[in-house]
């Protein structure tokens, strides 16, 4: 990651590193774990994301997202961690847990939207984002899309999390980024093989990150604990609360 990579160290006690979700930054995870005790919080904005730049020569995925993650760790003097994240965050902390495991102490897994496979059928309109937000008049014309009329019809504030892909910031890079990273997935190896403790927390109301996902992230790491919160998407706060109810309760029974 270059040296104008922007992160934010905060707090003290155990350690986390927690990743903010695809399109999104850092702000994401310091407003979402505000309130969480006893910890020290390392959260950094993706490339092309946020305030850290894009780099067109080096393209976006699991590995080169956690390689910069595990950067700032290095430059923060972090040598193990609590590795977690919101949506591509957390593919990015199963990325660190297989192929960086003497960093990770446990892992924490926020509405995951992805598994070991490649273009999951959850963000297919991403990819649709990806090949209209770039044209003159691409969010009118994505609005008009019956996958996405079918969201906002069923779930009109996801809807409105959607299409915050045509305003984000870095707004020129996103194609690339949408594009690369929903054919992209975390895996690198298998993660049955996993061992450390694991918490994961999802809910349903959510299009784009599915119950089923956490589940199923629940059958495949041996160590985990599923928790079911509130839709973000139904009640914020509610989901915010609970969630970092959830996150503290874990924290507070691993030794690190």
């Amino acid at each position: 990651m270059p040296d104008t990579a922007h992160y934010s160290l905060t707090g003290s006690g155990k350690p986390i590193v927690f990743q903010h979700g695809l399109g999104a930054n850092l702000n994401q995870v310091l407003t979402l774990l505000n309130g969480l005790e006893k910890i020290q919080l390392l959260t950094s904005d993706s490339r092309g994301h946020g305030k850290t730049p894009f780099n067109p020569d080096v393209p976006s995925s699991f590995n080169a997202f956690t390689d910069d993650v595990i950067t700032v760790m290095d430059k923060c003097g972090i040598q193990q961690a609590i590795a977690g994240g919101i949506s591509m965050g957390s593919g990015i902390a199963v990325n660190m847990a297989l192929r960086y495991p003497h960093r990770v102490a446990a892992i924490i897994l926020l509405r995951p939207a992805w598994k070991c496979e490649a273009e999951p059928e959850n963000l297919k309109i991403l990819s649709h984002i990806a090949s209209v937000v770039n044209h003159s008049g691409g969010r009118e014309e994505f609005m008009q899309a019956p996958e996405f009329r079918t969201i906002a019809e069923k779930h009109p504030n996801a809807a409105t999390s959607v299409l915050g892909m045509f305003n984000r910031d870095q707004q020129m890079h996103t194609a690339s980024i949408l594009k690369s990273m929903v054919q992209d997935q975390p895996c690198s190896s298998d993660p049955t093989l996993l061992s450390v403790p694991a918490l994961i927390i999802g809910n349903e109301d959510d299009p784009l990150h599915p119950w089923q996902m956490a589940v199923e992230w629940n059958e495949i790491l041996a160590e985990s604990k599923l928790i079911q919160v509130t839709s973000r998407y139904l009640d914020d706060e509610k989901h915010r609360i609970e969630t970092v109810t959830a996150i503290q309760e874990f924290i507070n029974k691993l030794t690190i």
